[in-house]
C-alpha cells in the first residue's frame, strides 16, 4: 500500500499546482520521507509529555540536513516549526 501512496504522490507532485499535506499519519509520512517526496516539515510541538506512543521518525531512517524557515508560537504554549530539506532545494 505505502508503495502505491508514493506513486500516486510523485504523480500528483509531476503535476504541480499546489501545496499537498500530511498531517497526523506517521506511517504515510514515513512511506514519503524514503521515497523523497518532502520539500519542507511543519512540527508540531505541543506542551504535554504522553510518555508512550509510536516515534514520528523510526530508528534508521537515515540523516537528513534541514534549515529552518520559520518558529510560530502558539496560544496553547505549542510551536510550529518550519524546515526546509536542504536536499530538496531549501537553504
Amino acid at each position: 500500500m505505502a508503495g502505491d501512496a508514493v506513486k500516486e504522490m510523485r504523480r500528483l507532485k509531476g503535476e504541480g499546482g499546489g501545496d499537498m499535506y500530511v498531517f497526523g499519519s506517521a506511517d504515510l509520512s514515513e512511506a514519503f520521507l524514503k521515497g523523497g517526496l518532502f520539500d519542507e516539515y511543519r512540527i508540531g510541538i505541543a506542551p504535554v509529555i504522553l510518555g508512550s506512543g509510536r516515534p514520528l521518525f523510526r530508528q534508521g531512517t537515515g540523516a537528513h540536513r534541514l534549515a529552518l524557515v520559520s518558529s510560530q508560537q502558539l496560544e496553547s504554549g505549542g510551536v510550529v516549526l518550519r524546515y526546509a530539506d536542504r536536499a530538496a532545494g531549501g537553504k
